[in-house]
């Protein structure tokens, strides 16, 4: 193997390795996806999961291509991008929970699979496609909110310095970070769904409001963080 496939291999090792550092440990918008895939299915889930990655992907170009202009002005703003994304988070948790706790909530309680109560084929396909569409749009919103994801791909370019000089090493960094976000993703995205699957009405609502709870408990984390900053 030459010197170049060897360089090619450990930036894209690399970029795996960024991507899957910021993606795994469970946040906010990994709770979400959890959460859609046990009250909307796998394929409402996947779309956000693919939501999700696609803006981490498109920080990670930001950040190697504009990250030494774009992290100073950020960390300028100080701890606004935090708020802002901290009332947002009250703002969905709070919503979902009510949707949650109210008669009917969670999948429509999911529990009624009998046919009498089931529309016609196109029309769920209608249905699913809609549900796919806007959840991939909530998705790619709720994460581009959060600019620390930009600031961390920053830090990481930077550490890596001339490693990402030439453009075909730059793109075998973003596509293998891209890559490690959506598969992780899809993981959630399949427990959500898994979990959804296997649960009667009550324990989809009983998850759903769980997942509502830790939603704001997030939100109020990082307003309380962001006041202290």
């Amino acid at each position: 193997m030459d010197t170049t496939g060897s360089s090619l291999l450990l930036i894209g090792a690399a970029g795996l390795a960024a991507g899957f550092a910021l993606a795994v440990p469970l946040g906010a918008v990994g709770v979400l996806v959890v959460r859609r895939g046990i009250v909307g299915g796998w394929r409402s889930a996947a779309a956000g999961a693919s939501g999700v990655a696609i803006v981490d992907t498109a920080y990670c170009v930001l950040a190697v291509t504009l990250g030494a202009v774009a992290a100073p002005v950020l960390a300028s703003w100080g701890g606004w991008p935090r708020i802002v994304g901290g009332a947002v988070l009250l703002v969905i948790g709070g919503w979902s929970l009510l949707r949650a706790v109210r008669p009917g909530g969670g999948r429509r309680l999911a529990g009624d699979t009998s046919e009498a109560h089931r529309p016609p084929a196109a029309a769920r396909s209608d249905a699913r496609s809609h549900s796919a569409g806007r959840s991939l749009i909530e998705f790619i919103a709720l994460t581009a909110i959060n600019p620390m994801t930009l600031l961390y791909f920053a830090g990481v370019a930077t550490a890596l310095g001339t490693a990402l000089g030439d453009p075909l090493s730059a793109v075998v960094f973003v596509l293998a970070t891209g890559l490690a976000s959506l598969a992780w993703q899809l993981v959630l995205a399949t427990i959500g769904a898994g979990l959804g699957r296997g649960l009667g009405a009550r324990g989809v609502r009983g998850l759903s409001i769980a997942g509502a709870a830790m939603v704001l408990c997030f939100g109020a984390a990082t307003l309380v963080s962001a006041g202290g900053a």
